[in-house]
């Protein structure tokens, strides 16, 4: 990762000069998912600061939507969401069936691809209810990462049925996270070959 964009400063963690409100190791780790598993868009649930919807943008431009309950973004952050694309929307993702609002809003975005990986970055108040809410309107090849493992959300709990752990035994512990890829379509929707 280019030295501009990510810097350390006694002990504070910036990604484009915006700090980064995950383990040092977030970016690289990130980035890796992203490329590995040919992520065409991600959905991001809990905005924060903006530094990871800023790398999600990086990887996906025009194909990144960000949800949050509310707006605490600097302008610097918003106009460079601007800049990459970055769709922003304020809501409860709780409410009104807006979780596959999301989910179809990001998917037509990405009308092009035959096989739409997408990936749900869960940093919202409720992980496992994020994780679960998202997870029956993904396609096969997309993942699913949930941030404050195993604080606020319990890997070894989760349902598996159609889903496959990945890098369990890896530096993902470095990150806090948990990564999960949608094996089985849950709504028996016809599966998409992988």
């Amino acid at each position: 990762m280019s030295g501009w964009l990510t810097t350390r400063h006694i002990g504070v963690d910036t990604f484009a000069n915006i700090l980064i409100q995950q383990k040092p190791a977030a970016i690289p780790w990130m980035s890796r998912l992203l490329h590995e598993h040919e992520i065409k868009a991600v959905l991001e649930l809990g905005t924060g600061s903006g530094a990871m919807t800023l790398l999600f943008g990086l990887h996906c431009p025009d194909k990144v939507v960000t949800a949050d309950n509310k707006n605490i973004l600097s302008l610097q952050t918003s106009a460079l969401f601007r800049k990459l694309g970055i769709t922003e929307f304020v809501i409860d993702i709780y409410e009104n069936n807006n979780m596959r609002y999301l989910i179809d809003y990001i998917s037509s975005k990405c009308a092009c691809f035959e096989n739409i990986h997408i990936l749900v970055f869960c940093d919202n108040g409720n992980k496992h209810k994020d994780f679960e809410l998202s997870r029956p309107y993904l396609k096969p090849g997309s993942l699913i990462v949930v941030d404050d493992c195993p604080e606020e959300f319990k890997p070894d709990t989760v349902d598996a049925t159609g889903l496959k752990r990945l890098y369990k035994d890896e530096l993902l512990a470095d990150c806090r996270w948990s990564a999960w890829k949608i094996t089985d379509n849950l709504n028996n929707e016809e599966d998409e070959k992988t």
